[in-house]
């Protein structure tokens, strides 16, 4: 469907104007002002104009011959008034409807020159009409989306207040229906009581507490405080109706530092309240006992909006929020700044779902870097678990605080539904991180930090240690791309993933140290990292790129250790046996049960004296997923690909060994034959007890490729000869399979 375009004409007005509403304020004579609204081309087929049978529509509109929807505002329609008034915000409600009967939906909005007259939607005589109650109609950001069928009720503001109409109402307005555009999120409605810091005008007032407490202010009113003004209120500001209480022309300042008790220097009491655009001004003082918020709203309410406030804490930086709201469902606080507090959202009742919104926000918890304020934002409550969360695009500095920028949860229990779409633990710490601006998080009592090699803040890690000491048990680390140096870092807490942010893979340069990373832990979890030059400049020891193993006593929760989507590279050794990954159990512990190295690449292990193994499993192993990953260019005095083996000083074997989509490629040995995969003795020759058993090899998926070495798959037990399985290809092999009697 082509744009179309719509004609309104409006007379010209001849003088300018303070604050009036309603649709009775029509007593003053200043000029004639008559309104025509005329249907260009053959638009009209498809867009309708229709006067509403309404008291406004009967007084002030008028369908002419030629098809011409008027709205006279003289006196002439029928009206007892004559005019609007001078120096008055005058609303009009109901006067006319446009219906979309083409064939397509479209977006409606009318453009004009004028800032003196709003068209608006209106909903008092038909609940039916498209759009939000007072939501101006001007400009595409404002249009409003009319299906086949579907209609708009359009009202008018004149206001003659704020604008200098000396020169002229208003030429001409375009009504414009674009079936090619949807319409956006709507903007602040045009206000019918306002806020000015004199209320010297019908309708104004010098308070916001005043207003509210207006007999005329009645559930669906619009409170508009004038950009202009700075308010001051003597006491707790009680939002008891259903309202919007919005800045215009400008952002208003209102001071509530008088009020220091409990609860919120504006207080919410009521469903469907909206507060936007002004800044305000509150101070908590610990001295005075009190326990003072922002914005608080703490009851059985829903439908609460904080949208575009800058709210400032110039009290003492005790931890109480900025804005604050307990038991609210349907909660939405989006592009507000916060300092000196946080944005919290306590759900305390079990109720049904519905959803969080905290999007856009910037927040200065602790500004100077010290006080009490333990997080930037916070989201839990028994009742969070049924909650759809959005919490993103928000900044948060907590410089100086003891706790975290971002707090969701406080247990498992209150773990919402999802969280900007994502579900579970770690995908929750990873949308947090990667989708706000911040660098600490805590999720159901865990913590996640980002590390970052390049960053600047003193609050953000430069070293991936530093960021998993810091995240602890079932901790989260993201690492931003970059290199760093400080291996080997040590996974010694229970249930921690460390992985690179979203498309980068950061390198741990290992040069200088035994080994990259060791993991000491169960239900670890290694991710998307390049672990580098492992071993070069060390003179001696065992070297490996990952070691997975407590010689202190591991201990086994159940859980499952992965290492997924990780490269580890140049591995250099000494006269002692490398590894690419080495996995041994320690009598001391438990034995490791659960092990998936899943898409991991291991390229260039070299020994200086003794073997060169691409992975090492040795001792009492179980339940071990090799999938998806590649070994190639091990190079030692003898060299394997994989190897289980028993361990001289500690007990059991591995067991349970499953390869998926495994390939192995130029195993070297320059003293011995090179071997793919190799069925071990601790002696390193045959023998009938301290040897690991082939029966534990199993082969699933894709065909295994082994190529390039002396001999594929070799076995030294003694006691069962083993047969490759046949979906293991051999490329390049000298002796497939190797037993004891062949």
């Amino acid at each position: 469907m082509e744009r179309r375009k719509l004609l309104i004409s409006i007379g010209a007005l001849g003088t300018g104007g303070a604050a009036a509403f309603g649709t009775e304020a029509f007593t003053s004579i200043e000029a004639e002002r008559n309104v025509d609204v005329q249907v260009a081309g053959d638009s009209s087929a498809y867009l309708a104009f229709q006067a509403l049978d309404s008291t406004n529509g009967n007084d002030y509109v008028t369908t002419e011959d030629d098809d011409t929807l008027s709205i006279t505002l003289d006196g002439s329609g029928g009206a007892a008034g004559s005019g609007v008034n001078q120096d008055a915000i005058t609303q009009i409600e109901d006067l006319f409807k446009v219906v979309n009967q083409g064939t397509q939906s479209t977006s409606v909005y009318f453009e004009d020159d004028s800032d003196a007259v709003t068209f608006r939607v209106t909903r008092s005589t038909d609940t039916s009409t498209n759009g939000s109650n007072g939501q101006s109609l001007e400009g595409a950001d404002n249009s409003v989306e009319l299906d086949v069928g579907e209609q708009v009720v359009v009202g008018l503001t004149v206001d003659t207040l704020n604008n200098d109409v000396s020169g002229g109402l208003l030429d001409a307005v375009t009504v414009v229906a674009d079936a090619n555009a949807s319409a956006p999120g709507q903007s602040t409605p045009a206000p019918q009581y306002v806020v000015d810091g004199s209320g010297s005008q019908p309708n104004t007032f010098a308070t916001l507490s005043a207003a509210l407490d207006s007999s005329d202010v009645s559930a669906g009113s619009v409170i508009g405080i004038k950009g202009s003004a700075s308010i001051t209120e003597s006491s707790q500001v009680v939002v008891d109706q259903s309202v919007t209480i919005t800045g215009f022309n400008g952002t208003p300042s209102i001071d509530a530092t008088t009020f220091t008790g409990d609860g919120g220097a504006i207080d919410i009491d009521a469903d469907d309240v909206t507060l936007r655009n002004f800044e305000l001004n509150y101070r908590d003082l610990a001295s005075s006992g009190g326990a003072t918020n922002g914005v608080e709203a703490a009851g059985d309410y829903s439908g609460l909006t904080v949208d575009g406030l800058v709210v400032t804490n110039v009290g003492d930086l005790t931890g109480q929020p900025a804005i604050n709201t307990e038991k609210v469902d349907d909660v939405t606080i989006t592009n507000n700044d916060v300092s000196g507090g946080a944005i919290g959202v306590n759900h305390q009742k079990d109720a049904a779902s519905d959803t969080v919104t905290v999007t856009g926000n910037t927040i200065n918890a602790n500004p100077g870097g010290s006080g009490n304020v333990t997080e930037g934002i916070f989201v839990y409550g028994e009742g969070l678990s049924k909650k759809t969360l959005e919490l993103a695009a928000n900044a948060v500095n907590n410089q100086g605080g003891s706790s975290r920028e971002i707090l969701v949860a406080t247990s498992a229990s209150e773990m919402p539904n999802s969280l900007n779409g994502v579900s579970g633990t770690d995908a929750f710490f990873r949308t947090l991180l990667e989708g706000n601006d911040v660098n600490t998080v805590s999720v159901a009592g865990s913590d996640g930090v980002t590390v970052d090699a390049n960053g600047s803040a003193s609050n953000v890690y430069a070293e991936i240690q530093t960021g998993v000491d810091e995240a602890g048990n079932g901790g989260y680390v993201r690492v931003k791309d970059g290199t760093y140096d400080s291996a080997p870092v040590v996974l010694d807490a229970p249930g921690l993933t460390i992985e690179s942010e979203n498309g980068v893979t950061p390198t741990l340069d290992a040069s200088g140290a035994e080994s990259g990373m060791n993991v000491e832990a169960d239900d670890v979890v290694v991710r998307g990292l390049n672990i580098d030059s492992t071993g070069v400049g060390v003179s001696s020891g065992e070297v490996e790129g990952i070691f997975v193993g407590d010689p202190n006593g591991f201990t086994d929760s159940s859980g499952v250790i992965t290492i997924e989507d990780v490269s580890i590279t140049n591995v250099e050794g000494t006269s002692k046996s490398t590894e690419g990954i080495h996995v041994k159990h320690y009598d001391a512990g438990d034995p490791i049960d659960g092990l998936t190295i899943r898409n991991v690449d291991i390229d260039g292990v070299t020994s200086g004296g003794a073997g060169g193994n691409g992975i090492k499993l040795q001792a009492d192993l179980n339940n071990i997923d090799v999938v998806d990953t590649t070994i190639r260019n091990v190079t030692g005095s003898w060299g394997y690909g994989v190897v289980l083996t028993p361990a001289s000083q500690e007990s059991g074997i591995p067991t349970a060994v499953n390869f998926d989509g495994f390939s192995i490629n130029t195993i070297t040995g320059t003293d011995y034959d090179s071997v793919g995969i190799g069925v071990d003795s601790t002696s390193g020759g045959p023998s009938d007890t301290d040897v690991a058993d082939p029966d534990e090899l199993s082969f699933t998926g894709p065909n295994t490729v082994i190529q390039t070495v002396d001999i594929g798959i070799v076995n030294k037990n003694t006691n069962k000869d083993y047969t490759a399985p046949s979906n293991v290809t051999f490329r390049s092999v000298g002796i497939e399979v190797a037993n004891p009697t062949s």
